[in-house]
């Protein structure tokens, strides 16, 4: 079965390149305009608040204006939810163009009021750069400033599991999850495509996509899905103390089965053609977490899915990560051979499994260099901040990689409560701990994701609990950080509204998104 896919065909370029841009009459989601006059080799675009129809009233607007040699310009506008009036003036013969007109869209949910990106510091070092957050649908620049996002159109989705993953392409469009729906837009939040998977790889009505959607170089995409399967248990025997574990049943036969959930990498072309997909199940059922069982007889872990992929295209290799049990596999593409298994492994008793350099990491990538770099949440250390972690492949290490660099993340620039809050949540659950519920301590840090920027520097968004992102070179320097808050009601103090993940975008990505709109 195929997903459903519809494609938006972007007009021929000779044709778009014919047309004034912004169109007459647009309406933009976004304060960061590419403007474009195709008869104007040479000019100052010249831009007014509000809507004016005669060259006399315009003229005596305060004006934007950007000089331009190719008919090109980007011009930031002053506000969300406003009118706009712009021409071309010709630089050698002061020849007015036309008089067009456009206006922006009011800001998604009223949220300019509400919602902010707090920054804490800036060395000013990254200012040429621009920040995607998902969980407020939004781009802002790194003085916290919105300037472009996602219409309430095409949010009706996302209602559930909200926006994850929202970052660019190597094709200058922008992709992000939504609950079971994968979605490419342009800077226009034009639909390129939207897809749902039907099963042909979950054996679901639908592909449970989850946690990244990545585009490749190629032009196919590349999503995480999940699989649900119920195995036999050798033996059963519920603790009539406690509720039946609803993950297990009895099949027609009389077999007991336990449902499980595994992970799944689809691969997709452009027409929505399945090219390449992976299940998780396979390397699982036959590894060390299923030659264990709790003492009722149950496998002790429920839900082996993924969290996130890096598909180094060049070696062939993909590497995903698998927070619930602290494991990194890599993959040979496209024989789907496991070839490495970082990460401790299950030997004795279920805590193996949170005992190792890592525990509960949401991102896996790799520098320029060839090195991989983690976001470890510490999940089973006690009063421990997140950390970054940069790793080396070394079948000399135990868990088969070797530490190059490592920085404790902090909750500098997070209020006394806020960090509060997450020790609170940590001890709750170490009290849990203690009265047998729980088998090992476990805090609540979750998500997080880390971008290499080059320059021995790296983009860290804490996601979570924290919600705080910053950038930190190899010297242990931040260079910038911030906070996305929420104030729920007038005169309530700001609350950290937990992202998934956030994504950086150099100048020249945001014009290249810019440029592909036309």
């Amino acid at each position: 079965m195929r997903y459903i896919l519809t494609l938006s065909i972007l007009l021929h370029f000779h044709h778009l390149f014919a047309q004034v841009q912004p169109a007459e009459g647009s309406r933009l989601n976004y304060r960061l305009a590419g403007l474009y006059a195709p008869s104007c080799s040479n000019c100052e675009f010249q831009v007014a608040m509000g809507s004016f129809m005669d060259a006399d009233s315009f003229a005596r607007q305060p004006l934007l204006t950007q000089q331009s040699r190719d008919g090109r310009a980007i011009i930031e506008l002053p506000a969300f939810g406003k009118e706009y009036t712009w021409r071309t003036m010709d630089s050698k013969k002061k020849k007015p163009g036309s008089l067009h007109h456009f206006s922006t869209m009011p800001y998604a949910n009223a949220y300019a009021s509400k919602v902010q990106l707090r920054i804490i510091s800036n060395t000013g070092k990254y200012n040429d750069c621009y920040v995607f957050v998902d969980a407020t649908h939004t781009l802002y620049n790194m003085k916290g400033e919105q300037l472009w996002f996602v219409p309430d159109s095409l949010l009706l989705s996302t209602t559930k599991t909200g926006m994850r993953d929202l970052k660019v392409t190597p094709f200058g469009t922008i992709t992000y999850l939504a609950e079971d729906l994968a979605t490419e837009i342009d800077y226009n939040a034009k639909v390129l495509m939207n897809a749902t998977g039907t099963g042909e790889v979950s054996g679901d009505s639908i592909a449970h996509f989850h946690h990244q959607l990545t585009r490749l170089s190629n032009g196919h995409y590349m999503a995480l899905g999940s699989e649900h399967i119920a195995l036999p248990l050798p033996y059963y025997h519920p603790d009539t103390t406690h509720r039946q574990d609803s993950a297990v049943t009895r099949s027609s036969d009389g077999t007991v089965m336990q449902n499980l959930e595994f992970g799944t990498i689809i691969e997709y072309d452009a027409t929505g053609k399945v090219i390449w997909s992976w299940k998780s199940s396979a390397y699982f059922k036959n590894s060390d977490l299923f030659t264990h069982y709790l003492p009722d007889g149950t496998f002790a872990e429920k839900d082996v899915h993924e969290n996130a992929f890096y598909f180094d295209e060049q070696e062939k290799v993909i590497y995903l990560g698998f927070r619930e049990v602290s494991r990194i596999l890599k993959i040979k593409y496209p024989e789907g051979t496991v070839i490495a298994a970082y990460g401790p492994q299950l030997q004795h008793s279920i805590e193996d499994l949170y005992a190792g350099t890592w525990c509960g990491q949401h991102c896996i990538g790799k520098t320029t260099t060839g090195n991989l770099y983690i976001y470890n949440n510490n999940s089973t250390t006690f009063d421990a901040m997140p950390q970054i972690l940069e790793v080396k492949e070394s079948n000399d290490k135990p868990d088969g990689l070797e530490q190059i660099w490592k920085y404790d993340c902090t909750p500098d620039g997070m209020t006394e409560n806020e960090h509060s809050s997450f020790l609170q949540q940590t001890a709750m659950l170490q009290q849990t701990n203690n009265t047998g519920v729980k088998t090992y301590p476990v805090h609540l840090s979750s998500g997080g994701n880390v971008i290499d920027m080059g320059h021995d520097a790296y983009f860290v968004s804490m996601s979570g609990v924290f919600a705080k992102m910053f950038i930190v070179n190899k010297n242990n320097e931040v260079l910038w950080s911030a906070v996305p808050e929420l104030t729920f009601f007038p005169g309530a103090p700001p609350t950290p509204i937990a992202t998934y993940r956030a994504s950086i975008i150099t100048r020249k990505q945001l014009e290249q998104l810019i440029t592909n709109t036309r």
